[in-house]
């Protein structure tokens, strides 16, 4: 009903230009948004590409060993992640007032380097050789 024909009809358009624009403008979800959409949270998509939540956002008891990629949210209360087994805070919103976890609490997007960006983990040397 609500196809590419009608499309063309409404706009007196060709298929090709109507699969243009129709194409062109779809922009797929983010990680953020996805997650945002299947936490139920209310949220506003701007211009640059941002999420803004509005109030505070509160993802603790989760179980999640790790955030999704927040990193395009911007949460204008505070954010919350205690009580989830995550060994990092990567994925972190770009900005909150203030940011609540089991590493600590953090103020006005201000994350430290290590907790934001770890290093990548070493593994261990098969052969029990532990020098540097």
């Amino acid at each position: 009903m609500w196809g590419i024909d009608w499309l063309k009809k409404k706009f007196k358009r060709s298929s090709d230009k109507v699969k243009e624009i129709v194409v062109s403008e779809y922009v797929p979800p983010s990680p953020g948004e996805i997650a945002l959409i299947n936490w139920g949270v209310e949220f506003h998509k701007l211009k640059d590409g941002t999420l803004l939540v509005p109030g505070n956002l509160n993802v603790s008891n989760r179980d999640m060993k790790e955030l999704p990629d927040l990193s395009n949210v911007v949460v204008d209360g505070n954010f919350s992640c205690l009580h989830n087994p995550l060994t990092s805070l990567k994925g972190a919103p770009k900005g909150f007032k203030s940011l609540v976890s089991d590493f600590g609490v953090f103020w006005e997007g201000h994350i430290p380097e290590n907790l934001r960006n770890p290093p990548q983990h070493q593994p261990k040397p098969a052969n029990g050789d532990f020098s540097l």
